[in-house]
């Protein structure tokens, strides 16, 4: 019992959120459903209401390499009654490199 568990477990870890991509969001065209969107990219990142019956959809794609971040990525898509009117991709790099860990600890060997 406690093996089949684990790897449920496992499995459920495995199984994780779809990430937005160049190529999924070149795939993405103009007139497309919400349906079809959130089947493609899965659920949007963040959800805004804009003017009279449009809601932005933003997607988050964030770059690595040598464990800091280097740039993000910013899929937007207007929606108007359930399709898309509009979309655009915007490149943000951060002022300096992000490290995903703690910055003591890389400059040291010494534990606190």
């Amino acid at each position: 019992m406690k093996k089949y568990f684990i790897f449920l477990m496992f499995i459920s870890c495995a199984v994780g959120h779809k990430t937005m991509t160049q190529d999924i969001f070149g795939d993405i065209s103009v007139g497309t459903t919400e349906k079809v969107l959130i089947k493609k990219a899965g659920k949007p990142n963040f959800i805004k209401k804009l003017e009279s019956n449009q809601m932005e959809y933003e997607y988050l794609e964030t770059i690595y390499s040598a464990g800091r971040i280097i740039e993000i990525r910013r899929y937007l898509f207007i929606l108007e009654n359930n399709k898309i009117i509009s979309k655009k991709m915007v490149f943000e790099k951060p002022p300096f490199p992000v490290f995903d860990r703690n910055a003591y600890d890389m400059q040291t060997s010494e534990k606190a």
